[in-house]
């Protein structure tokens, strides 16, 4: 079986959870029997992918976003002017609009939240990540989930039938891991409060800072 993941969201993250998710798969999966991956990004941003150990095809640009997504963009669609390869799976990373130059089987998409969709007051007006995500979703051959609880407000909110759509949890057994590795790390001397995510827009990162400084326990007892 050959799998394809598209050029997408690695010109979109310098580095990131989403960039981060498909290396994972591409990189574990490849070790299996009878599967081959592949990130076909003729031209990418992303250090995930740069990676030893992740099938690429393509090289890496140090350009910044804004020049960086228009030239992915171009050298993708030239893709087409070539022989375009043919895959039993391309696994699409994001919501791209653009015609696809892979022939496939079967075009799979992640769908990692409904943020956009319940809470759109925190995005531009300009924002078309929606729009671009119900196209994904309708020309897809089947939907992961990242959880049950994303896969509900997919099905409620674009109508989605719940048999094209499966939820996969985020994470990955890497076979031959030693014991030493599996044993669990101690505790830290002192507890603390972590934060995972950008720190703009909705993550709340702002609001994390306000609730521990407003807090003497926190500020007391927790380290940040």
């Amino acid at each position: 079986m050959r799998i394809v993941y598209d050029y997408q969201t690695f010109c979109m993250q310098e580095f990131g959870g989403i960039s981060r998710y498909f290396c994972e798969l591409s990189a574990n999966l490849s070790r299996r029997d009878g599967i081959q991956t592949e990130i076909l990004a003729p031209l990418h941003r992303n250090e995930h992918a740069s990676a030893r150990g992740v099938p690429t095809r393509g090289r890496r640009t140090h350009l910044g976003p804004r020049a960086a997504v228009p030239l992915c963009a171009i050298d993708w669609l030239a893709l087409a002017a070539l022989r375009p390869p043919a895959v039993d799976i391309l696994h699409e990373t994001y919501f791209q609009t653009l015609p696809t130059p892979v022939r496939c089987k079967a075009r799979i998409v992640t769908v990692y939240d409904m943020i956009h969709e319940l809470f759109p007051s925190q995005f531009g007006r300009g924002d078309t990540t929606s729009l671009k995500k119900r196209r994904a979703v309708a020309r897809a051959d089947h939907v992961l989930c990242i959880s049950h609880n994303t896969a509900k407000d997919l099905v409620r909110l674009f109508s989605v039938p719940e048999r094209k759509v499966s939820v996969v949890h985020l994470g990955y057994f890497r076979p031959g891991i030693s014991a030493q590795e599996r044993a669990p790390r101690p505790a830290p001397a002192s507890p603390f409060v972590l934060f995972v995510g950008q720190r703009a827009g909705y993550k709340n990162f702002d609001l994390l800072l306000r609730a521990f400084a407003a807090s003497t326990k926190l500020s007391k007892d927790f380290s940040i």
